[in-house]
């Protein structure tokens, strides 16, 4: 059956599971990625003011500390941050980048010093978001490219980490019951009502393609893209966070977010997640995936806790990981959805 009202009963299992992952996991985490990614605008604005070492690593941490719940938030990633096409994504995120050359992060530093958030929010992708300001805090070692402490770089460096902020920001309000309020399509459904999804069963399905549309991607581009050889535009180097060498810790919170939405738990609390529909559904499939999913994040565990390292000593370990993370994305995707389709 399904249910399109807008007061659902409380005894219909999905509409639980939907009501705590979204209440439970999905706003507190963008609440934690607002307020780190506040923080790290602080952190790089002292380091503008002060360049020294100092500020510089204490920027380097806030940048690391910002992006791990960004990156926990891969596991729902549907709603604001991709509808309608590109979503607010952009705003925040995007790989690969250019750094030297033509149209480059180094040519705009070069070329001027008139940065402001409203301007480098126009600027092309590839020279703005997480992985502008990682070059410009780490520099790129095997090119022999420095951090920058120059005017020029530190001004722009600046001004893309506001058009980051502002997209993680953006990206936070949307969900919030006191701003775009897109909790609420978790929890009422009718498109003829004005909802996003028709039906509580649609919304169970953007939620689970979250999980498994993650894995699909880790295992077929983050994992898969630095140990292809035989692609110029691939191999070590196309991995995320690789000047930083924070690929691993991407990756960690990538599965931090798919457990905490298949298991519905976080920050200490016990909700209700995709197990336990699963579970009310098909006992035997949830167990099937509890244990895939236990497996998938300790061959993910196994790749640190360098992955540019792991890359180019053990790509044995990676291969592995690439399985468990196909076999997972496969059974939520396919199974998963027949389970829910069958309602």
């Amino acid at each position: 059956m399904s249910c399109d009202s807008e007061e659902p009963p409380t005894t219909d299992i999905r509409h639980e599971v939907l009501h705590e992952i979204g209440e439970n996991v999905i706003l507190p985490i963008y609440h934690d990625m607002d307020e780190k990614g506040n923080a790290l605008l602080a952190a790089i604005r002292a380091f503008r003011a002060n360049p020294s070492v100092a500020t510089r690593d204490a920027a380097r941490a806030a940048w690391i500390t910002a992006r791990s719940p960004f990156e926990t938030a891969e596991a729902f990633e549907f709603g604001p941050i991709k509808e309608p096409p590109p979503g607010l994504k952009p705003l925040v995120d995007s790989w690969p980048i250019t750094t030297t050359g033509e149209n480059s992060i180094e040519s705009y530093i070069t070329d001027s010093s008139n940065f402001t958030k409203e301007k480098v929010a126009n600027y092309p992708l590839d020279v703005r978001g997480f992985h502008a300001i990682e070059f410009i805090l780490w520099g790129d070692a095997d090119n022999g490219i420095l951090p920058r402490m120059d005017a020029n770089a530190l001004h722009f460096l600046e001004a893309v980490t506001e058009v980051v902020v502002d997209g993680m920001s953006k990206i936070h309000d949307a969900w919030d019951a006191g701003g775009g309020n897109y909790i609420r399509e978790l929890n009422e459904f009718g498109i003829d009502k004005g909802r996003v999804y028709n039906t509580v069963n649609d919304a169970l399905l953007a939620v689970n393609r979250g999980a498994w549309h993650i894995a699909e991607e880790l295992y077929d581009e983050y994992l898969a893209d630095p140990i292809n050889t035989t692609d110029p535009a691939k191999g070590p180097r196309s991995a995320e966070s690789y000047f930083s060498d924070n690929s691993f810790a991407d990756f960690h919170d990538i599965m931090v977010g798919v457990k905490a939405i298949y298991y519905g738990d976080w920050d200490g609390v016990d909700g209700k997640g995709l197990t336990d529909y699963f579970a009310s559904r098909d006992a035997a499939f949830d167990a099937k995936v509890r244990t895939m999913l236990d497996e998938l994040i300790a061959a993910v565990e196994a790749l640190g806790p360098s992955f540019n390292s792991t890359v180019k000593n053990n790509t044995t370990l990676v291969v592995t990981a690439i399985a468990k993370a196909k076999v997972f994305y496969e059974t939520l995707e396919n199974e998963g959805v027949a389970i829910i389709n069958a309602e």
